[in-house]
């Protein structure tokens, strides 16, 4: 139920439901290379909906007097969002963004380095109410009222938030190169003593290589975002 100051609506975790998709497609293919067992192709039609319940939840968001408090109606599977109370005066950065179908993402980072993200479910077109969220804009604003734009750029460039995604990118590449060394040197392996466990054991690391590469390329992506600078 919607009110002035409240909004409720399903959400998504989008990039979950796509990353396990393409891991579980990843794993499939790989036991098909070892075993020669094959998945039929219906289990990869009838995956989106399974993955769809499990990265699936409805929430209800409230606008109170200092404090922003998120209350799951069906709490997602796995998701790390609990239902609380969060004291504007925590939150750092916020933003509320709109794509083609219309709003797309409500995402708030907190002075901890906790960062707390929702997407309307692909399957719920209902308007989110952008005025309510206009209000919650004003409603940080009066509690940074005395804080520039500039100093609040420089919150978030130092909060333990995006030095946790940066350190998190070093992590990353450097797994990335080392992964691409044991691929190379398998595949030259591979092709100069043709070995089912050397193919397999290539085949293995491809696939760390593929995940980990992916995993790096939306952690860049969450750290732009989180140090893209406001209008």
């Amino acid at each position: 139920m919607n009110s002035e100051n409240s909004v409720t609506f399903k959400t998504i975790a989008i990039e979950n439901l796509i990353l396990s998709y393409i891991i579980i497609f990843l794993i499939a293919l790989l036991i098909y290379w070892i075993t020669d067992f094959q998945v039929h192709y219906l289990f990869f039609l009838l995956l989106p909906i399974l993955l769809n319940f499990i990265f699936s939840g409805k929430i209800r968001i409230k606008i109170l007097g200092d404090h922003l408090e998120t209350e799951w109606l069906k709490k997602p599977i796995f998701s790390r969002i609990n239902s609380e109370k969060i004291p504007y005066s925590e939150i750092i950065r916020w933003r509320y963004r709109t794509a083609f179908r219309g709003p797309d993402e409500f995402l708030i980072i907190l002075a901890s380095g906790r960062k707390i993200k929702l997407r309307p479910s692909i399957f719920d077109f209902q308007n989110l109410y952008k005025e309510l969220f206009l209000k919650l804009g004003q409603k940080i604003d009066h509690f940074l009222k005395d804080v520039s734009k500039e100093d609040r750029f420089e919150m978030i460039k130092n909060s333990v938030y995006v030095k946790g995604l940066q350190k998190k990118l070093n992590v990353l590449n450097t797994v990335i190169y080392i992964l691409i060394a044991i691929v190379l040197l398998l595949l030259i392996l591979g092709a100069i003593r043709d070995s089912d466990s050397i193919w397999i054991a290539f085949f293995s690391f491809f696939l760390l290589l593929v995940l980990s590469n992916l995993w790096y390329y939306f952690t860049k992506l969450e750290f732009r975002d989180c140090l893209r600078r406001e209008n």
